[in-house]
């Protein structure tokens, strides 16, 4: 029996001891977040007020550990008359906390060749070794210096925008841009096709749409690091990112509403 009570007594010291591991951050203060848009923040306990579009980012970046589970919560009340929009979400920086363009972290990882002729500022064609599952779309652009193992990530060399056709011809592939070359491309260069984008949204959360009057909780995760390149998902932290800073846009549609954002916390276990 009291063999049994010590197993007892020393398993919820264990599960208290887990439970004081987890690290909760507040991230409504106005030392740890601000407006950038010049959209005024009214801060209370636990809880900012603004009327109409709010673009706020974090001031303070936290450590990524693909090991922990970090979990974002908040509620938001819309006390307006209009459906307000919300988006959340996350800045990813360097080792050395530095921030890049969303392009630069993420890509098609199929989308890696060798340009197979020299192309001239000017040019509105590259040749390339191999260009299958390229896209077409406004949203990618290419960057040089590229890496099959993807240890140029992230990668800000960009060398062109969008191309408006891809054919292949004989033994090499024809890029068609959709703006003439802005500088020399040398045969050999190793290029890869990323992607543009707005923020890294978190998962299940962006946008969110509150009702007029309404009040919504979010409860969100990000967890482990993506293994290779991609397109941010919102589920893992993207690709060789090692810090990260909070954002909200918040009303974006500017409809003027009154917004609350209370209780919005980071737990990091």
């Amino acid at each position: 029996m009291k063999l049994f009570t010590k197993s007892v007594v020393f398993a919820a010291a264990f599960a208290g001891t887990l439970l004081c591991a987890a690290e909760v951050h507040n991230l409504i203060d106005p030392k740890v977040i601000s407006s950038v848009n010049g959209c005024k923040l009214t801060f209370a306990k636990n809880q900012l007020t603004h009327t109409g579009r709010a673009f706020m980012f974090g001031k303070t970046k936290y450590t990524i550990d693909p090991a922990k589970k970090y979990t974002f919560k908040y509620t938001i009340s819309n006390k307006s008359d209009k459906i307000a929009v919300v988006y959340a979400g996350v800045n990813v920086y360097d080792a050395q906390g530095r921030s890049f363009p969303i392009w630069a972290w993420q890509g098609n990882k199929k989308a890696f060749t060798e340009v197979a002729a020299d192309a001239k500022k000017g040019d509105t064609q590259v040749r390339v070794k191999n260009a299958q599952g390229w896209a077409t779309h406004a949203a990618a652009c290419v960057v040089a210096d590229a890496k099959e193992d993807f240890s140029d990530i992230p990668n800000t060399k960009k060398v062109f925008d969008q191309i408006k056709k891809c054919v292949k011809d004989g033994d090499v592939w024809v890029l068609t841009l959709a703006a003439p070359l802005k500088a020399d491309l040398a045969a050999g260069t190793k290029i890869r096709q990323h992607y543009h984008g707005g923020y890294f949204y978190l998962p299940n959360s962006s946008p969110c749409r509150i009702a007029p009057g309404k009040t919504v909780n979010i409860s969100t995760v990000i967890q482990g690091a993506a293994a290779e390149l991609e397109r941010f998902s919102g589920k893992k932290w993207p690709l060789n990112s090692k810090k990260f800073s909070f954002l909200m846009l918040s009303d974006y549609t500017d409809t003027k509403a009154e917004i609350t954002v209370k209780d919005a916390t980071l737990t990091v276990e």
